[in-house]
């Protein structure tokens, strides 16, 4: 009994895709479009990682370590060059109006 189920669906589905060609094609064309992105992207990610642990490896390096610290190089914006802060006192030698 249920395969019979089975074979009326099927023949409705068949059916459908047959009077709708131009929705059946532009789904058809939608899913090649969206699994050709995703291969693309997994591909350049990988064919990244690959370049970035080369260049590693490169430099002798099998072990990398990232930690977030805060900048000490002195550059612009890193707060390391800064003035010191004024010290206001009454003795210097500003005129108040």
């Amino acid at each position: 009994m249920r395969l019979r189920g089975t074979k009326e669906n099927v023949l409705f589905a068949l059916k459908a895709i047959r009077d709708h060609k131009l929705r059946s094609a532009l789904t058809v064309v939608g899913i090649v479009v969206g699994i050709m992105t995703v291969i693309t992207m997994v591909s350049v990610l990988q064919g990244f990682n690959d370049q970035v642990m080369a260049d590693f490896t490169r430099f002798g390096s099998t072990l990398v370590q990232f930690q977030k610290y805060e900048s000490r190089s002195g550059g612009p914006g890193t707060g390391s060059a800064r003035a010191p802060p004024r010290v206001a006192s009454g003795s210097s030698g500003c005129r108040s109006a």
